[in-house]
């Protein structure tokens, strides 16, 4: 009987477990988590290049909180909750994704790490949400997204705008207001890092509304939510100063075989905003730039050119990678910048190998060794 109890508990404990695997990446200061069998996502930000330490940019001890809900033809699915679709999780050569599929609708979610205008390394995500109508009859389809959010949950404000707008009470964004970005503003240092989620920016997908609420209160409805001024964040006796924001994007009609595209940055605060259009040769340019960087002999901190230096690798093999998907493509002058960028890099391998630093000469050898599998593809002469 006493064995038998255990095996019960044992299952209870099983089927109440957020996730059993997942799948984890990392590119510049970001690492970004997929929980397979439940269709959630972790993201995380480094707060110091000298340090270890990622900070979640929303709730990650139950990354269930935060939903993608899917309403079709008036019926409403929680994406990784239904036996409608089958779920998949993949890495990609810039990030990764999920995939959803039911006998009327396939749902990609991909990840791709992005940096913002002024940073060297990545610190953001472009998520794009795809989804293609794959029956042969018509269909209404739209998809809401609840962030729920706890970094200004210490200390207000728990939310700001572009404008410096303190949101502290149930709100709603429209279309028509001019607002550019919210920002979720870490109370331990609200000036340079929190979760910002541009808005109104050319290549980014403008919600039909946003709302911030009371998590519970935003968890619970059905569909769409409507504020009052006169609520704060408290819902008594369930939750007190818990907040949450929701990005809706209404229905639209989905024509057999069409695919509808939202698209969602989000990231650490960057004044400067977010890219999201990438240009190869640009953006080879830019590492150029930052693999000629000099080490220098008096560096108060020598791990921090180590992690900067890994990151140039870890992109450059991601434009490899990219590259050997749409050899054809390539151009002669992204082979020139490559080899500039591999040159810097080995130059900069003798100086670490000569000391304390060898583990970036192994990783530049890595990405030159990449570079010898692209000759072989033809792509170069």
């Amino acid at each position: 009987m006493r064995l038998k109890n255990c095996v019960i508990l044992l299952i209870i404990i099983f089927l109440n477990f957020p996730s059993l695997w997942s799948l984890e990446t990392v590119n510049g200061r970001v690492k970004l988590i997929l929980h397979e069998g439940i269709g959630r996502f972790s993201l995380y930000y480094q707060t110091s290049l000298s340090g270890s330490k990622y900070l979640p940019l929303f709730v990650d001890q139950d990354p269930r909180t935060s939903t993608i809900k899917l309403v079709i033809n008036n019926k409403i699915i929680k994406l990784g909750e239904s036996s409608e679709f089958k779920e998949n999780a993949e890495l990609t050569a810039s990030g990764a994704r999920f995939i959803w599929e039911s006998t009327r609708i396939r749902v990609i979610m991909d990840f791709a790490f992005i940096a913002s205008k002024t940073a060297t390394l990545s610190d953001g995500v472009k998520i794009t949400i795809s989804l293609e109508n794959i029956s042969y009859q018509g269909l209404e389809a739209g998809v809401s997204f609840l962030l729920d959010t706890y970094l200004g949950e210490e200390k207000p404000p728990h939310f700001l705008t572009d404008s410096e707008r303190q949101i502290d009470r149930e709100t709603t964004i429209s279309p028509k207001e001019s607002v550019d970005y919210w920002l979720s503003p870490w109370a331990q240092n609200p000036a340079n890092i929190g979760l910002q989620c541009p808005i109104n920016q050319e290549g980014i997908t403008r919600p039909d509304k946003i709302v911030f609420a009371n998590w519970k209160r935003l968890n619970d409805v059905t569909w769409s939510y409507e504020t009052s001024d006169s609520r704060n964040f408290n819902l008594l006796p369930y939750s007190i100063n818990d907040s949450a924001v929701c990005h809706y994007y209404e229905p639209a009609r989905l024509r057999p075989g069409t695919i509808r595209e939202i698209v969602i940055v989000l990231g650490n605060y960057s004044a400067s905003g977010y890219s999201i259009f990438s240009d190869p040769e640009k953006k080879l340019d830019k590492l150029l730039k930052e693999a000629v960087a000099p080490v220098s002999e008096n560096t108060v901190d020598p791990l921090i050119a180590i992690r900067e230096d890994l990151s140039i690798v870890n992109n450059l093999i991601s434009e490899i990678n990219r590259m050997l998907d749409n050899v054809s493509e390539v151009t002669a002058e992204e082979i020139r910048l490559m080899e500039e960028i591999l040159n810097s890099l080995r130059s900069k391998a003798d100086k670490y190998s000569g000391g304390r630093l060898l583990t970036v000469e192994r990783s530049s050898r890595m990405a030159i060794s990449g570079s010898t599998v692209f000759s072989e593809t033809g792509a170069t002469a």
